[in-house]
């Protein structure tokens, strides 16, 4: 007897078997020979019953498994009609011997799970055997079958269902836990055992409290009746500090009493993870992508390949364009953080109130605002990879102390909030500015300036290695037809030596951009010549006679911000007004020009001190 979807065991068919014939016995006269069986869907018998005279007396008949009613017997017969008719029948049992015997065979179908017949129960008994008392008890039988079939089935389904449900359980990266009214561990998977560091085996059927080192908080649930999704949550046990987003739900009766608590949490790092390969947060460029064969150049190469390996903070130099970025990419996918996040920040791209909430997070409503779970900062997006802090010297100085405190103790501590959390993280930092000068005139922290001034690769400058112009202008002219769709394939000679004698004060990015113009405006296969006019820098004009006292647009918007700010001694505010534009607009100008914001103050003794402020 076969099903689809399911069917009972053969001891359980056979004990079912058994059951019906005795039951029959019970009903029928005993002083007549009968023999009770099954057939499967194609009429082939598939059981007779292991107890009483039954299987002898089919013995007699020549009918044991196997034996086929469609190709053994002449048919129609009684038994391949339920089959194809699904109704009970009967009728006279006539062997392939061509004669006949006395007996009676009715037979009836089992349906199964689907209502389709899958089988068919049947009785040959002497013809003087009470027909309608056999028919009754042969379709009694049926349904039995039918019945049994379908709580078989779904048994079967249900533990399919357990069964998947439990590879979902301890195959999700999450951790899971369910809690009882008595605090007691009825369930624990793998994830959450891995996380808190707990045999699940040992912790399922013991209180929770009694697992863990710290309290925790998800059976205050069972009081409260209100769960919490997504909370950030700390702990702290003897060997390390956890750090996870954690969901519980209660799971409540029909009275509203909380019976159980399903508590599911992820370690924030495997979250940071995918929502770095969401947000594209990793470095692209490699070492083979640094172009150029200039000695000091190589230079620098080198000795970024050497930094690669280790873990200690890195200071990039040189002027604006000369790629400091890429080499900041590079070093990271050349090191063993090549797995993990990198993660850079302009710090003069971002207004003074917003630098420490960017760099470590805030709580939730540490200000108005704020987004309402609180958020993490860039050292805890960086965790477990490389963070890259470009243009590290506008770093206020209120900052620059912090970013120290987060060197030093690899801790960072949210805005609004006093609980440490821990970073793992590679610092690189960029600077188009001379910091040792600065910290000589007491503009950037000297503490800070050592601990980030471990390794500094100083990039030169792009008129310092003419021999590379030519390669990255190819490169450059290659990468800007292809991304354009322009058949332009070469610079011409004269151009070349246009390129090769200009001084690039905006260095490989000037030259990278005004490679691009070139190719949007060529008419033809080939870059003939450059306009040197339009490769100018920013606010550097060809003086011409009779013009060396009068200033660009840029000059002069230079020297009325720095007029106006040493007017009101660097109050944002009061030069703003003055000047007639927005604090968000003063603040973009003085990063234009690269002013710094800080104060003068003169103490009771007549000394300078200088210090940053926003007011």
């Amino acid at each position: 007897m076969n099903d689809d979807n399911a069917t009972a065991s053969v001891d359980e068919i056979h004990e079912s078997l058994d059951s019906i014939v005795g039951v029959a016995a019970g009903y029928l006269d005993t002083t007549h020979p009968t023999g009770f069986l099954l057939c499967d869907a194609e009429a082939r018998v598939s059981m007779i019953p292991r107890t009483g005279t039954s299987g002898r007396f089919l013995e007699q008949l020549g009918i044991a498994a196997g034996f086929s009613f469609r190709t053994d017997t002449p048919h129609p017969n009684p038994v391949t009609d339920a089959i194809d008719h699904g109704d009970p029948r009967e009728g006279r049992f006539v062997h392939d011997a061509g004669h006949d015997v006395p007996h009676t065979i009715v037979a009836a179908p089992i349906r199964s799970g689907r209502n389709s017949h899958c089988a068919v129960v049947a009785c040959i008994c002497a013809t003087a055997t009470d027909r309608a008392t056999l028919a009754l008890v042969l379709r009694l039988a049926a349904e039995a079958f039918s019945m049994h079939n379908a709580l078989a089935a779904s048994r079967d389904k249900l533990a399919q269902i357990v069964s998947e449900q439990q590879a979902i359980i301890e195959n999700i990266s999450d951790g899971l836990i369910v809690l009882d009214r008595s605090h007691v561990v009825r369930f624990m998977n793998v994830p959450a055992g891995r996380i808190l560091s707990v045999i699940p085996g040992d912790a399922i059927g013991r209180r929770l409290e009694s697992v863990l080192e710290y309290e925790p908080s998800i059976v205050r649930i069972f009081e409260t009746g209100v769960g919490f999704v997504d909370r950030d949550t700390i702990r702290t046990t003897s060997t390390r500090k956890v750090h996870l987003i954690d969901t519980a739900v209660p799971i409540k009766d029909q009275y509203g009493v909380v019976q159980s608590v399903v508590n599911t949490f992820r370690e924030i790092r495997s979250m940071h993870r995918i929502a770095h390969k969401i947000a594209g947060n990793h470095a692209r460029y490699t070492f083979e992508d640094l172009v150029g064969e200039a000695p000091a150049f190589q230079a620098c190469v080198a000795l970024a390949r050497q930094t690669s390996g280790g873990s200690a903070t890195v200071l990039l130099s040189g002027e604006s364009g000369t790629g400091k970025e890429v080499f900041a990419q590079a070093i990271h996918n050349e090191s063993k953080r090549d797995g993990g996040p990198f993660v850079a920040l302009n710090c003069a791209a971002l207004p003074r109130e917003l630098i420490e909430s960017e760099l470590f997070g805030y709580a939730p409503g540490s200000f108005t605002g704020a987004v309402k779970n609180g958020r993490p900062g860039k050292f805890e997006l960086a965790s477990g990879g490389t963070i890259f802090l470009d243009e590290i010297s506008e770093l206020p100085f209120d900052v620059q102390a912090k970013l120290l405190r987060v060197l030093q103790e690899r801790q960072v501590v949210r805005v609004g909030d006093s609980r440490p959390i821990d970073v793992d993280v590679r610092v690189i930092s960029a600077s188009n500015r001379n910091l040792l000068e600065m910290v000589k005139a007491n503009r950037f922290r000297e503490d800070l300036y050592y601990r980030i001034h471990v390794i500094e690769i100083e990039l030169p400058a792009l008129r310092e290695r003419k021999e590379d112009i030519a390669q990255l202008a190819t490169t450059f002219l290659r990468k800007c037809a292809s991304t354009l769709g322009k058949d332009v394939f070469r610079i011409e000679p004269e151009a070349m030596r246009q390129l090769v004698d200009f001084d690039w004060p905006g260095n490989v990015r000037q030259l990278e951009n005004n490679i691009e113009r070139a190719v949007h405006l060529a008419t033809d296969d080939r870059i003939r010549r450059f306009d040197l006019e339009t490769i100018k820098a920013p606010g550097m004009p060809t003086p011409k006679p009779g013009s060396d006292n009068v200033l660009s647009l840029a000059q002069a918007e230079k020297k009325a911000l720095v007029t106006a700010l040493d007017t009101f001694n660097y109050n944002i505010t009061r030069t703003s007004a003055v000047l007639g534009v927005t604090r968000p607009t003063l603040y973009a100008k003085i990063r234009k020009h690269n002013l710094v914001l800080e104060r003068v103050a003169v103490d009771r003794d007549g000394v300078q001190d200088r210090y940053a402020d926003d007011r």
